[in-house]
């Protein structure tokens, strides 16, 4: 179940950064914190998410989803230079 939400996240987050972000470039990352957490980061050079508070909920609620089923955390920073969703995972066994 964890493989199949990870995979479900990481596609959501790239489909999304690829039809709505308007971005030339998306990078994907796997490293860990300096506190040794994984952590799957997605990010793009696109307009970021909209001000408005509804459209934002809407845009990640899925993705919080697939996180809390993982027991993950999710960090979002949005500005004009684009979208970055870092996914900070439960430490692996």
């Amino acid at each position: 179940e964890f493989r199949r939400n990870l995979r479900f996240f990481l596609k959501e987050a790239l489909f999304n950064a690829a039809k709505h972000s308007g971005a030339d470039r998306i990078d994907t990352r796997i490293l860990r914190d300096t506190d040794g957490t994984p952590v799957l980061e997605v990010s793009d050079n696109g307009t970021g998410l909209p001000n408005e508070t509804k459209a934002r909920e809407t845009a990640l609620s899925t993705l919080h989803l697939r996180a809390e089923e993982m027991n993950g955390k999710i960090d979002v920073a949005s500005d004009d230079n684009g979208l970055c969703i870092r996914l900070s995972l439960p430490p692996f066994p």
